[in-house]
């Protein structure tokens, strides 16, 4: 809790688990609830360097779906099977 500031920028995957995010270099202006894309290395598992990122990330759904019956899948690699330290499979 407290103020935002980029040592508090954590990135959460689907089960919980959490991993910060190093801007180091970098200065974004971040505001809490912004969805943003980043491209860099975890190579400890504790911290992701990040090397490039993207503001304005938007996911535009076109169609409304007329069933209930509807499932998506989406999924963005790197993959892996060892939780958010993305050690090759």
């Amino acid at each position: 809790s407290g103020k935002m500031n980029l040592a508090s920028v954590m990135l959460e995957g689907p089960t919980g688990a959490t991993v910060q995010l190093d801007f180091a270099g970098l200065n974004p202006v971040l505001f809490p609830g912004q969805v943003i894309a980043v491209e860099g290395k975890n190579p400890t598992g504790r911290k992701l360097h990040v090397e490039r990122f993207w503001e304005g990330v938007t996911a535009k759904v076109t169609e409304q779906p007329t069933t209930d019956d509807v499932s998506m899948i989406v999924a963005v690699g790197p993959y892996t099977d060892k939780g958010l330290d993305f050690a090759p499979l």
